[in-house]
C-alpha cells in the first residue's frame, strides 16, 4: 500500500517526501507515510501564499482604514516565522512590520491612499493615524457639499419640479410663439 501511496504522489508532496530518507525506505509503513503527509500538508498554505495575500490586500469600497488594518495586521501574523531566538525573532518582527507598513500603505484607496503615500509614514501607528485623519477630513468635506438632484429643483419659469427655468420645455415654447 505504501508503495502505491508513494507513487502516485506530485509536486510539492513528492518533494517533501524525497527529502525524509526515512520515508523514503520501502519498509516505511502507509500509516507513517500518511501521517507525515497530513503533519506537513493539512490546514497550512505555503508561504508564499501568505505573502501574496499580504501584498494584494486592498481595501474594499465602505472599509475604514482602521478596519483594514486590522485586515492587514491579520494577513501579516501568517508570514512571520516563529523561532526561538530572541534576536532573529526581533529582526523578522521588524522584517514583518515594513512589509505591513508597505502593504497597507500600497492597499489604500482614493484620496486617502495617495495622500498617506505622498507623506510615506515609517511605522504603522503613523501610517493609520494619517489615514484616519485624511479619511475624516474627506467624510468631513463630503457631508459639507451640499448635493441635490434635479427631482428636487423648481423652475421659476412653470413652477415644475425636475428642471431650471434655462432648461423650461414652457420657456422655449413662448419663445418660438
Amino acid at each position: 500500500m505504501a508503495l502505491i501511496a508513494k507513487s502516485k504522489l506530485q509536486s510539492l508532496a513528492l518533494q517533501y517526501l524525497n527529502g525524509k530518507e526515512k520515508l523514503l525506505k520501502d519498509s516505511c509503513p502507509y500509516g507513517v507515510i500518511k501521517k507525515a503527509l497530513f503533519d506537513r500538508f493539512s490546514d497550512k498554505l505555503p508561504d508564499q501564499y501568505h505573502y501574496t495575500q499580504l501584498q494584494d490586500a486592498v481595501q474594499s469600497k465602505n472599509e475604514s482604514a482602521e478596519v483594514f488594518e486590522d485586515h492587514c495586521r491579520k494577513l501579516c501574523l501568517e508570514t512571520v516565522w516563529r523561532v526561538d531566538d530572541e534576536a532573529i525573532h526581533v529582526i523578522l518582527n521588524e522584517e514583518a512590520e515594513h512589509r505591513l507598513v508597505a502593504a497597507y500603505i500600497n492597499g489604500l484607496r482614493g484620496v486617502v491612499g495617495h495622500q498617506v503615500k505622498f507623506r510615506m509614514p515609517a511605522t504603522m501607528d503613523e501610517a493609520v493615524r494619517l489615514a484616519v485623519t485624511i479619511e475624516n477630513a474627506e467624510q468631513q468635506k463630503t457631508a459639507e457639499k451640499q448635493v441635490f438632484t434635479t427631482a428636487e429643483v423648481i423652475c421659476y419659469q412653470c413652477n415644475q419640479k425636475g428642471h431650471i427655468t434655462r432648461n423650461c420645455r414652457a420657456r422655449s415654447l413662448q419663445n418660438q410663439g
